[in-house]
């Protein structure tokens, strides 16, 4: 799921090697693409951007493209669902928390796209049907925090992690989600229910995918430190 590179950062000064076989695959001919290097090439020509550079900025172009289009899919989704803002919530929740905590990625485009959509799908269901009491959604969301406190940052085969951002991404995770607690309580007690519970939807969303990637199994990640195996 590619909804989390919304927030893309230019990982070369981290030392990521962003020629590598995962990234070819991201970045396999298509349209999208093409337009991604004739922006690029565009920019070259007019000398903003090095030619030594050119693939690392036409994979942060493709990649912010692709988020867009997924994004304004998601929206578009929320809005024939009729809780157009309650998805904007649950978006902004899943992606920033996503962004750190991890979890599991999509091997192939289309497979991203249809499990993203079917994500939004799914809490854009609950969101409009299902309203839970606050002892319940309570309980939920405190749940999530616990799957987020032990298993973050999940890493993938697609997005590796060194040693200081495992501890960095988990610090960032639990202060993200303690944030999210803070803003549900404050939405609770201005009678924005049916908008704190997509708080919760959203943690929900990232404990599933986090629980996808089975970090018991596969992750030598637990409380923001390499488990040795």
């Amino acid at each position: 799921m590619r909804m989390s590179h919304f927030f893309w950062q230019n990982k070369e000064k981290e030392g990521h090697d962003y020629e590598s076989e995962s990234t070819q695959k991201l970045c396999r001919s298509d349209r999208v693409k093409q337009l991604a290097e004739r922006m690029v090439k565009g920019m070259i020509r007019y000398g903003a951007v090095s030619d030594t550079d050119k693939e690392i900025y036409v994979f942060g172009i493709y990649q912010t493209m692709i988020s867009g289009l997924e994004i304004l899919l998601m929206l578009v989704t929320g809005l024939i669902c009729g809780v157009g803002w309650q998805c904007v919530v649950f978006l902004l929740t899943f992606m920033l928390l996503r962004r750190y905590a991890g979890g599991y990625h999509a091997s192939t485009l289309p497979r991203c796209v249809l499990m993203s959509w079917c994500m939004v799908f799914g809490a854009c269901i609950w969101a409009k049907y299902i309203l839970l009491d606050i002892g319940t959604q309570s309980i939920v969301l405190f749940l999530t925090g616990l799957v987020v406190f032990v298993f973050a940052p999940v890493q993938d085969c697609h997005k590796k992690l060194y040693d200081y951002e495992i501890k960095k991404y988990w610090r960032r995770s639990i202060i993200i989600w303690s944030i999210y607690v803070m803003i549900y309580i404050l939405l609770w007690i201005g009678n924005y229910r049916s908008y704190a519970q997509c708080i919760v939807i959203g943690n929900v969303m990232v404990s599933f995918v986090i629980a996808m990637a089975s970090p018991w199994k596969k992750a030598n990640n637990i409380f923001g430190k390499k488990r040795k195996i």
